[in-house]
């Protein structure tokens, strides 16, 4: 007993520890499945399929990308695992990217509109330009069909990860009570400039006059966010939104990374507010 206490110590210790790189040292090239099988060692287990900058052959060229997401630390130097996955509410969340095909560089920049509905006035914010871990090359020789490229380890001087939100970002400078953030991502070829962009994350800031504000994300599933107010309970505040209180597990379960007590929500605290049908 003793030893399986210890062993589940050590697994959260690994979990919640802030690693500037990936633990896996290969620096030769690495095949697809190697390549792989690193994305699943390191918790690479998201990934998106996006557009390349067309090359003047009129075809459109895909590539899947792999990410995974962290919660980055005040320095911005180092990162740890996301407890929660991509619903955990952090001003420090991000995505940290694997791969690019050789030729290509990818940047970010924020849109930050007034209104929780986006149609405000517009801002943008500058962000950066991200040399990932691996560049992405084809393969010599291919031998099956999952074996077209092989994996280069880039020799990195910072970590690529892309903040969900700017940061350092002086929020008060909005007069609004929310504010909703998009991270916008862009590929640009190193050949000829041009550029493919899509936005990578949407996150909506609020109560912008506390020090460091709150954010949440909506999913197709949620209603809406809510402030809790002196005297509310899961319940009073289920009752508000579903006509009954018996419903307030709702609430619990969609908010379980910020609530830890059913019996000890706080005013000012943030929950998002799921729609009933999507639990029913």
């Amino acid at each position: 007993m003793r030893k399986k206490k210890r062993l589940i110590l050590i697994l959260a210790a690994v979990l919640m520890a802030e690693v500037t790189f990936p633990a896996h040292g290969e620096t030769r090239p690495l095949t697809q499945p190697e390549f792989m099988a690193a994305c699943k060692q390191e918790r690479f287990d998201y990934s998106r399929v996006i557009t390349l900058p067309e090359e003047g052959t009129g075809e459109q060229k895909k590539y899947e990308t792999h990410y995974k997401n962290v919660i980055v630390s005040n320095s911005g130097t180092t990162y740890r695992e996301s407890p929660y996955g991509p619903g955990y509410r952090s001003m420090k969340s991000g995505k940290l990217y694997m791969d690019m095909p050789e030729g290509y560089e990818l940047a970010y920049e924020y849109k930050i509109r007034d209104g929780s509905n986006g149609a405000g006035t517009e801002v943008t914010v500058p962000g950066d330009t991200i040399l990932t871990f691996y560049r992405t090359a084809a393969a010599a020789e291919v031998k099956s069909p999952g074996e077209q490229y092989t994996y280069i380890k880039n020799n990195l001087a910072e970590i690529p990860v892309v903040p969900d939100l700017p940061q350092d970002y002086n929020w008060r400078s909005h007069d609004e009570e929310t504010l909703m953030v998009s991270s916008v991502l862009t590929v640009r070829s190193l050949a000829n400039g041009k550029t493919e962009s899509w936005e990578s994350q949407i996150t909506f800031v609020t109560n912008l006059d506390k020090k460091e504000p709150d954010c949440y994300y909506l999913i197709p599933t949620d209603l809406e966010a809510y402030t809790v107010k002196a005297g509310d309970s899961l319940w009073k505040i289920a009752k508000q939104y579903y006509g009954s209180p018996k419903n307030w597990q709702y609430i619990l379960h969609r908010n379980g990374d910020t609530i830890k007590d059913a019996d000890r929500i706080y005013p000012g605290q943030l929950l998002v507010i799921p729609n009933e049908d999507a639990w029913q």
